[in-house]
């Protein structure tokens, strides 16, 4: 036990030195719990001093001879030293703290502000910009009624031009296999060309075209020699092309397709292959 005032003079100096360090880092708590840490450790100083006056005085009777109210009063020195060092650490490490944390805080708030206030920004050109396009469609819906897709004299819609009773329209690029080049022709709002005067859509290809086109889809399958159904024919009906409007090659399949290079007659190819096609609406 240190009973001696030498003893007790080091004891409460280390207690001191331990409570007191500057150098400790700043918590990461809040105001409130630094300040109850701070009560801690006063409280923690206290109950030292309780500890040291009882055996201070009746040893300094015994073998120093030096008078309790002397002890109490070097004790009381060195504690109240103490509690006013650690005080006035603790509220300047408060302060320190509270200025490293506030300054992220301010640059981050900062920021914040900024991005809010472009977002506006950007908000109020967004909330203009629709204000245009609702103006425009308003516009739009009054004249709904008169507006109508860009006809010929016939009353196809471009892109389609009549011939021979229906509105046609030959698509080059790219090669398509024949279900596809279908597909295509229906989402145009068609389907695959099944002329009615398969001569006059001949002639209109040949006036439109030329002959740099070799080989166009239409919408039929072979049935035999020189015969084919159209995709809109009922069941079991054919056609059977004359002399004129066959092309006779060594191709196979079970399509029908126009040969460009023999003035766009009909003529039989395999359906995976990929040609240019002639989608159509009927009139």
């Amino acid at each position: 036990m240190c009973l001696s005032i030498d003893c007790q003079q080091v004891v409460a100096s280390k207690i001191e030195m331990a409570l007191c360090c500057p150098s400790l880092p700043c918590p990461s708590v809040s105001p409130e719990a630094m300040r109850k840490q701070r009560a801690h450790l006063l409280e923690l100083m206290l109950m030292m001093a309780a500890l040291l006056l009882p055996k201070a005085a009746p040893q300094a009777v015994e073998e120093e001879e030096v008078s309790v109210d002397n002890e109490v009063n070097l004790v009381m020195t060195t504690i109240t030293s103490g509690v006013n060092h650690i005080s006035t650490i603790l509220e300047e490490r408060e302060e320190s703290c509270a200025k490293k944390l506030s300054e992220p805080v301010e640059e981050s708030l900062a920021e914040i502000e900024h991005i809010v206030e472009v977002q506006w920004e950007r908000l109020t050109e967004a909330e203009g910009q629709m204000k245009v396009v609702d103006d425009k469609m308003s516009v739009l819906l009054r004249h709904r009624g008169t507006l109508q897709p860009t006809s010929t004299s016939e009353g196809c819609a471009e892109p389609f031009e009549e011939a021979g009773g229906g509105c046609f329209w030959p698509h080059k690029n790219p090669g398509l296999s024949w279900e596809r080049a279908r597909k295509r022709c229906q989402q145009a709002g068609g389907d695959l060309a099944t002329p009615e005067d398969l001569t006059a859509v001949r002639n209109y290809l040949r006036h439109k075209l030329g002959s740099d086109w070799w080989y166009l889809w239409l919408g039929g399958r072979i049935t035999g020699p020189r015969r084919w159904a159209w995709l809109d024919s009922p069941e079991g009906e054919e056609r059977e092309a004359s002399e004129d409007d066959w092309a006779n090659t060594d191709q196979s399949g079970d399509c029908v397709a126009l040969n460009g290079g023999r003035g766009y007659r009909v003529m039989k190819w395999d359906c995976q292959d990929k040609n240019w096609y002639l989608c159509e609406k009927k009139i």
